[in-house]
């Protein structure tokens, strides 16, 4: 970025970038905060690679009479052991304790944090914990990783909305690593199971056996949660091939061939129609009687809504015997953002 240019009114309205200008309405900025350390150093305390004061589980400095705790201290990682910088008010109210606790001689400790974090953004929740794909992928895991789609609450429900998670774990043994959660739904509640699951080293399979409170203007039947562990347990296992949306997005522009397998409802297409190349529609319902219809030659991308039934389309597919074949994954709930249409 260079520079602002506003109107006749001082509003916003062009962003001046090297690679050129970009009319908007609005400009988020977001800077990110430092710790404030300036004391510690004169007090010669010793500062960590994160630039927060170093401290050990205690919350106690290379100074045995200092402790630190708050928005100036660092903390260390579940999954990496690393020291890591995640500044939050709720962090900084247990370490008060630790602290307060180990002065009057109480063994307590600040235990390793998983760098849960959610904000909301406009009508978006948006939240993580524990590693990222790329993350887990630069500390050498062998990684598996799904995005699935789905509603908060039963459909039939005045309020229900979408929620899309993403989970990383490893392809050994299916052990949770991260997770991702986004949409306008109640993601929190999610996050928040998958932190403790995350928290007590659990597996893909052991998010699938979880007994989450269900009610209509709660959940769905199988709850959004349990059906990404379910897909990502699938994946692992080999039952089903999930590609996703940024995946489509460059394969395409690489110039390679891609049957898109549009299985929505004709209403469905007509009001959201597919303008990628290679796309064929053919609905989930006349699909057993027509698949032999479909090319052979180039991958199979099954595309619907939500993704949940592009992976019963691509179960059935593998069942003709075919092969070549991959549900996108999150359906175009995920893929709009990719596709332009």
């Amino acid at each position: 970025m260079k520079a602002f240019e506003g109107d006749a009114e001082d509003n916003v309205c062009r962003v001046i970038t090297e690679q050129g200008a970009i009319e908007t309405e609005m400009v988020i900025i977001a800077t990110g905060v430092r710790p404030e350390i300036g004391l510690a150093r004169e007090a010669g305390l010793t500062i960590g690679n994160t630039g927060a004061i170093q401290v050990d589980e205690h919350q106690m400095t290379n100074d045995p009479a200092i402790y630190a705790g708050g928005d100036c201290a660092e903390q260390r990682h579940l999954l990496t052991g690393e020291p890591v910088y995640i500044p939050l008010a709720s962090t900084a109210n247990k370490q008060g304790r630790v602290i307060a606790d180990h002065i009057a001689g109480i063994p307590a400790r600040f235990a390793p944090v998983e760098g849960t974090s959610i904000l909301q953004a406009f009508d978006l929740t948006i939240g993580r914990t524990g590693l990222s794909e790329e993350e887990a992928r630069n500390r050498g895991y062998n990684v598996v990783t799904s995005v699935s789609s789905g509603l908060d609450a039963t459909h039939y429900y005045p309020m229900h909305a979408l929620i899309t998670i993403k989970l990383i774990a490893e392809q050994e043994n299916g052990r949770l690593l991260g997770a991702q959660v986004c949409g306008i739904g109640g993601c929190a509640k999610r996050l928040d199971v998958l932190a403790t699951a995350l928290k007590f080293g659990a597996k893909a399979e052991d998010l699938i056996d979880l007994d989450l409170a269900y009610a209509p203007p709660f959940a769905t039947a199988i709850d959004v949660l349990i059906h990404a562990a379910t897909t990502l347990e699938n994946m692992r296992q080999g039952i089903a091939l999930g590609i996703t949306a940024e995946n489509v997005t460059k394969r395409l522009a690489a110039g390679e061939k891609l049957c898109i397998l549009d299985i929505r409802e004709p209403d469905e297409v007509m009001a959201n129609p597919l303008s990628l190349d290679g796309t064929m529609v053919i609905g989930l319902g006349e699909l057993r009687e027509r698949w032999e219809e479909i090319p052979r030659d180039s991958l199979i991308v099954t595309v619907c809504g939500l993704g949940i039934r592009g992976y019963e389309a691509t179960c059935m597919l593998q069942s003709k015997g075919i092969s070549q074949v991959a549900f996108l994954q999150g359906g175009l709930n995920v893929g709009s953002a990719f596709f332009k249409q």
